[in-house]
């Protein structure tokens, strides 16, 4: 019985071990990213000037980070067989869960409010990259981010090419990266996109809904593993305290 005993809490300690090293690799992965990002692409790598705190680098470095901690937490609480190291990975996964989960939901309820959000907030961008000085790096950024948008969605402007018009009046053209075919005349309209990149983004979402949700899904299934296996070892840990 006792030998049954041991090797089943090896067994729950050396997996939960295994499990928090790959946790590990996951949030310094995510956190080079956001450093990668900083230093190719500038600290603002976004179109939405006003909340740069969720630019692709903050969200990367500060969830990397969350990682990072909740898997030195489950590496160290396994090896230490330390009780208060697991509560505190226990507390950290569980509040992920929830944010993950509020975040989620909002997401839904509020979708029409965070499109609209998200067409002032592109309008504002892009009057910002004409309207700011053109040596300013930080317009520099936003009009690359721009130009590699357009390129990659195949579209133009935030409702439409007319976007352009209004933050270029004087020569009513539109950038080369809405042009169809290379080094084409940015003032004919037939040679460029005409359909806005807000529509171009809700559409990327649609079509890869499924994608998404399979990944939200897995996630969400290793949580819950990662927090049972958490008080399955920290039940064995008080146990064992106990029998001795």
């Amino acid at each position: 019985m006792a030998s049954d005993k041991g090797y089943g809490y090896s067994l729950v300690k050396y997996f939960f071990f295994g499990f928090n090293v790959v946790v590990w690799l996951l949030g310094t992965s995510l956190v080079c990213l956001g450093v990668w990002l900083l230093v190719t692409k500038g600290p603002h790598p976004v179109i939405t000037p006003s909340h740069s705190y969720l630019s692709a680098v903050a969200i990367c470095i500060a969830v990397g980070i969350l990682i990072l901690l909740a898997g030195f937490l489950g590496y160290c609480g396994a090896l230490l067989e330390n009780q208060c190291m697991l509560a505190s990975y226990f507390v950290l996964v569980i509040l992920l869960f929830v944010l993950e989960i509020t975040a989620a939901s909002l997401s839904l309820v509020y979708k029409h409010e965070i499109k609209d959000t998200a067409r002032v907030e592109l309008l504002y961008s892009l009057h910002l990259t004409h309207s700011q000085v053109n040596d300013n790096p930080s317009t520099v950024v936003l009009s690359q981010a721009w130009n590699e948008m357009q390129t990659e969605l195949q579209c133009c402007g935030v409702q439409n090419y007319s976007d352009w018009h209004v933050v270029m009046p004087e020569s009513q053209k539109v950038p080369v990266s809405c042009c169809r075919l290379p080094n084409c005349e940015p003032k004919i309209r037939p040679l460029y996109y005409e359909r806005g990149c807000l529509e171009e983004i809700e559409y990327w979402f649609v079509s890869h809904m499924y994608v998404l949700g399979v990944v939200a899904v897995t996630l969400g299934v290793v949580q819950i593993l990662a927090v049972a296996a958490a008080i399955l070892l920290f039940c064995s840990i008080k146990n064992n305290k106990f029998d001795v």
